[in-house]
């Protein structure tokens, strides 16, 4: 799609190759792409979230939004913009590895979260009372230490989850 930029100038949205590898203290993602514009590109970045905006020769634009699987030291991290791509080196705020690039999206993560509690519910707390699908809770001990211990893995995400 065409879109206008900051210039008055017509852009044509564009997909690039991606790839990331890391260390214990560095990742890097790279976008594959000719002669990107240094002057007209920005990576803007927060401790969680990358933003990527580069512009090509030809009015190409690629444009990208990376909610991060952990989290970054901002002043350690930098861009390399060379003839053939823009590599972006973030520093990691606690050594370790990143299981992937990106943290899955709020919504994937609030419909895994729906389905849970629906299947606790389902399975733990409600036994069918008689055939006309009449459901009564009966709790136990058990269940409700099955019931504290869900939602302890449902709802507390891990400090760099953001």
């Amino acid at each position: 799609p065409w879109q206008k930029g900051d210039d008055g100038q017509h852009t044509k949205a564009v997909s690039c190759r991606q790839d990331w590898h890391q260390t214990s203290s560095q990742v890097v993602v790279t976008i594959y792409a000719k002669n990107p514009l240094p002057a007209l590109s920005s990576v803007k970045a927060n401790r969680t979230v990358l933003e990527v905006h580069v512009i090509f020769e030809g009015n190409k634009i690629f444009q990208a939004e990376l909610d991060l699987w952990g989290v970054i030291e901002t002043e350690k991290s930098f861009v390399s913009m060379v003839p053939t791509k823009v590599e972006i080196t973030l520093c990691k705020a606690s050594p370790g590895p990143w299981a992937r690039l990106e943290h899955p999206q709020k919504e994937e993560k609030s419909k895994v979260i729906q389905k849970r509690i629906k299947k606790v519910w389902g399975l733990l707390f409600l036994r069918k009372k008689s055939r006309f699908s009449q459901y009564t809770w009966y709790p136990s001990d058990t269940t409700v230490a099955l019931f504290q211990l869900l939602l302890k893995t449902v709802f507390i995400l891990p400090r760099n989850a953001g």
